[in-house]
Order: structure tokens, then C-alpha cells, then sequence
């Protein structure tokens, strides 16, 4: 793990830009037809996995949550802007996922960096990984993404990520995304969703330990005649998940929650 080396990039990746995505197997190897920019894609390999598919989408590593995310790659060789924006963006994003993390007592996310190589062109890339409990249900996995992918986004900045307090950066999260919900989706996700993270995270032992993970990724939680891909953390954030067992415990939980607040 100190040395990882992903030798198996797809054979037919082009230079591009922007932030993707691919599992690995459990030899660290990249998992063919992962390649995504679309987070709910990401998220609909693993469902394909437990749902019991076959070909390569069954050898995905689901012992933690790994992802290997990339800036794309580059015709220069060697590029030490590449690796630097890599660098940076992506350290924001690990930043504000162990805000999260600390906050709940959860253990703690760690990168690293990987040195991949395809052809002779150079293709930043960084190891995400993640306490298996991200990996438990699809909802924490579409969060999970959506923070690492907002480490490449202008309105998470710097004030609000070396915040210590998780309440201030929270505060701070809030009123940035509002400012641009008009002009990028992801910012809209977070804001939409913060509550319900809230939620999944201080109650994972009682929303989720009752039951195998294969249960929580079966497709029959999936709103009938609803595309697969939508069934992110905002969609059960607003009430239209095709897990209804799932959406009622929430409900339950936030009503509970508020009223002990009344309560004080």
C-alpha cells in the first residue's frame, strides 16, 4: 500500500480534464468500466456488484470504500502543475471529509498519492480511503463522493476548510453553497443534503447495524421505474428515495431530535 503502483489504466483513456473516478480491486488494480465523472454512476458498480453481476464489476474492493479519483491525464510527461493542482484540490476535499468525520468519532479518511503511468504520459491520481462504514449504504457513498468532488470547486475555500469547529465550517458550507446554488448542481446536493448527513452519520449503529450490507444495496430499494442513478443522498434528503424503510426511520429520527430540542 506504501508503493501502490496502478499499472492497468484503461487502454483506451485519451488526455482529458476534469475530476474522475474508478474502484480498484483487491490487488489495487483499476476495475475495468469504472471511469466516470458521474458520482451516482460510481455509486450504481458497487449496487451492480451486491445485486450480482458479473464480469468486472464484481472484483470491486468493497473491504473499505476506495476511490481512486484523477485530474486527468496529461501529453507533457512528468508536470508539476498537474500533480500541484491534484495536490491541492484534493487535500481540501480530505479535509472537509474528516471535519465530518471527526465530528461523528468516525475513523478518519486518508489519500494517497499514486504514480500511474500509461503510454509515457503522466496521470495524477489519488487513493481515497474510507472506514467501511462509507461503504454500508449508497447514500453515504453519493455523500462521500460529493465532498471529495467539491475539493475541485472555487466556492469551498480555504477559510471554510481549515475551520476546527465543525458547527462553524458547517455555518460557513451553508452560506457559501446558497451563494452559488444558481450556478453549480453540486452545490445545491450539499446544501440539500447536510440534514440528512447529519442524521446517517450520528445514527449509523441504529439505522444500519441490524442488517447486512448486501440488504442495503438490493435494487428493490430503488423507487420503482426511477433511474438507478438517482437515488443519491439528496433524493433521500427530500422523501423520494425508493427506500421507504430507510426514509421513515430518518423522518422518525429528525422528529425525535427536534423535540428533545424543545425540550432543553
Amino acid at each position: 500500500m506504501n508503493n501502490i503502483l496502478l499499472r492497468k489504466f484503461p487502454a483506451g483513456i485519451s488526455p482529458y480534464k476534469g475530476f474522475n473516478m474508478f474502484h480498484v480491486d483487491n490487488n489495487f488494480e483499476i476495475v475495468e468500466r469504472t471511469y466516470t465523472g458521474c458520482r451516482e454512476t460510481f455509486v450504481h458498480s458497487i449496487r451492480l456488484k451486491y445485486n450480482g453481476t458479473e464480469g468486472s464489476l464484481n472484483t470491486i474492493n468493497t473491504h473499505r470504500l476506495y476511490i481512486l479519483a484523477t485530474l486527468g491525464a496529461s501529453n507533457r510527461g512528468e508536470n508539476k502543475k498537474d500533480w500541484n493542482s491534484l495536490l491541492k484540490q484534493m487535500i481540501k476535499s480530505l479535509k472537509l471529509l474528516n471535519s465530518f468525520e471527526r465530528n461523528y468519532k468516525w475513523p478518519l479518511s486518508k489519500i494517497r498519492f499514486v504514480d500511474n503511468k500509461s503510454k509515457g504520459r503522466c496521470i495524477p491520481s489519488a487513493l481515497f480511503i474510507g472506514n467501511r462504514k462509507w461503504i454500508e449504504v449508497p447514500y453515504l457513498v453519493s455523500w462521500y463522493t460529493l465532498l471529495m468532488r467539491s475539493g475541485t470547486r472555487k466556492w469551498l475555500t480555504d477559510d471554510i476548510i481549515n475551520k476546527t469547529d465543525h458547527s462553524k465550517l458547517i455555518t460557513a458550507l451553508k452560506k457559501s453553497c446558497k451563494s452559488c446554488m444558481s450556478l453549480d448542481r453540486d452545490a445545491i446536493h450539499i446544501y440539500s443534503s447536510l440534514g440528512m448527513i447529519d442524521i446517517l452519520m450520528a445514527n449509523y449503529k441504529e439505522l444500519f447495524s441490524d442488517k447486512p450490507r448486501k440488504y442495503h444495496w438490493a435494487n428493490e430499494r430503488i423507487l420503482y421505474g426511477r433511474y438507478p442513478y438517482n437515488e443519491g443522498i439528496r433524493a433521500l434528503a427530500e422523501g423520494i428515495t425508493g427506500n421507504a424503510e430507510l426514509r421513515d426511520k430518518c423522518k422518525a429520527l429528525k422528529k425525535r431530535k427536534q423535540s428533545e430540542k424543545k425540550r432543553r
